[in-house]
């Protein structure tokens, strides 16, 4: 705080104010003029200042009046703050509502600039909680780390398991203070609203917290689960004081997928869905498997061969996990989706746990598109 003063600058003038803003010529100009004003305030600005094109966050640092060998500590304080994401689609459903003309639609333009002047999405509450960290020199209660976690794929369940903090001291307090664990999902991808997963009605797929673990259990299988969706997992640790360490931390990228044992005959293979339907959005799997086809009931050892119609060979799957499921993603083996039709998968060379042949099958499916 005191450093010199930092000052909001602009990296490429015709970015901003495009090539007829007779204002400053350069952003040293403006950062040498004294003058900091808004951009707002600058002669020559425009009236409706979303008619520019271009990106406007640019930052410089100084004038700062510096000796050789002399230098300063520049740090950021990084503020991020908006609706929350509930309100944010709940009151964005209300006010599309309106712009359609819908009866009974009321949250217009006016009833939306009511809410964001409301300070829900201040930019300042963030901020002002970053300068009171800084004002308290970061001596400020810390969480506990996040603990290693394992998650592992498993017959009818994904299990988890992680690093046991119960000894491990408040950073603080020097003395071990964990109080339990939280357990959180997300199915599908990843990351959240990906467009694979976005919908017209806002009920988008999100984290969700599904469950909280005593401070003696490190381990949880999760049994709610879906065969041949993808699951992702987190698990934070809480302390006595209640403060949660990080969500985003253990966060497990690569998917799990719970599966059945294969099974003892291939008479009951099925293909879900069948038909496969390209535009069924929530009747297909979620996320990026959305294009995806689950082949269900198989034994546990075989080769999977799929055949159009005519009898030409489009893809080939060594099926060796051991379970009853596999997948395929609807891309032949020269990489191109298939069109629309009727396809037969062929279930050959089939063995069960203990390596012994079992009969084979044969199944027909359809993909519209």
């Amino acid at each position: 705080m005191t450093q010199p003063t930092s000052i909001i600058g602009n990296m490429s003038i015709y970015n901003v104010w495009d090539s007829d803003f007779p204002g400053f010529a350069t952003e040293w100009d403006w950062a040498a003029s004294g003058t900091r004003q808004t951009v707002a305030d600058q002669s020559g600005w425009p009236d409706d200042a979303s008619a520019q094109e271009g990106d406007y966050p640019f930052q410089a640092f100084g004038p700062y009046n510096l000796a050789k060998g002399d230098s300063v500590v520049i740090v950021y304080a990084l503020g991020v703050n908006g609706l929350s994401r509930k309100l944010a689609i709940e009151k964005g459903l209300e006010w599309r509502s309106w712009y359609r003309g819908e009866a009974g639609a009321t949250f217009d333009d006016d009833a939306k600039n009511q809410l964001l002047a409301s300070g829900k999405d201040s930019l300042f509450q963030t901020l002002d909680r970053a300068l009171w960290a800084w004002d308290q020199k970061l001596n400020i209660p810390d969480p506990l780390p996040a603990p290693d976690l394992t998650v592992k794929s498993g017959p009818n369940r994904i299990d988890l398991e992680w690093e046991n903090l119960s000894s491990v001291a408040d950073f603080d307090a020097g003395a071990p203070d964990l109080a339990g664990y939280r357990v959180y999902r997300k199915r599908g991808n990843f990351l959240v609203d990906e467009d694979s997963e976005l919908n017209p009605e806002g009920t988008h797929l999100v984290w969700e917290k599904i469950a909280d673990v005593p401070a003696t259990q490190t381990t949880y299988s999760d049994n709610d689960v879906i065969r041949g969706e993808a699951y992702h997992y987190a698990v934070t640790a809480m302390d006595q004081q209640g403060l949660e360490s990080s969500k985003y931390a253990n966060r497990s990228e690569l998917a799990a997928f719970a599966f059945e044992p294969g099974q003892d005959t291939a008479e009951n293979v099925r293909i879900v869905p069948n038909p496969f339907l390209s535009g069924a959005g929530d009747y297909n799997f979620s996320g990026q498997r959305a294009n995806t086809i689950l082949l269900v009931n198989l034994p546990p050892y075989c080769t999977l061969r799929i055949y159009t119609v005519t009898g030409d060979l489009i893809k080939t799957i060594e099926h060796t996990s051991g379970s009853a499921d596999d997948q395929w993603d609807l891309i032949t083996a020269s990489n191109q989706f298939v069109a629309s039709g009727v396809y037969i998968l062929q279930v050959t060379n089939a063995r069960n746990l203990e390596q012994q042949p079992v009969a084979g099958a044969i199944e027909k499916f359809v993909v519209v598109r």
